[in-house]
């Protein structure tokens, strides 16, 4: 992604061209690879968001049964 992002100035000595960035936990399930501080990722907001409701449906059919099978 390194090479898409427009924030990549905000770090150091060309970490995001020569080193793999730490794992962070962004809290909610969502983890990310990036060399930002965290008061910078803090500051950003959500490229996108859904809602708990539309989460839980994520990736299903609108005419999938509810309630039954996997998950």
């Amino acid at each position: 992604f390194q090479t898409r992002c427009g924030y990549k100035k905000l770090v150091p000595e060309n970490l995001c061209e020569t080193q793999v960035p730490p794992v962070k936990n962004l809290g909610d399930g969502h983890l990310s690879l990036c060399w930002l501080a965290d008061d910078v990722l803090a500051k950003m907001e959500p490229v996108i968001k859904f809602d708990k409701e539309h989460a839980a449906h994520e990736g299903l059919p609108d005419d999938a049964p509810q309630g039954i099978g996997p998950g």
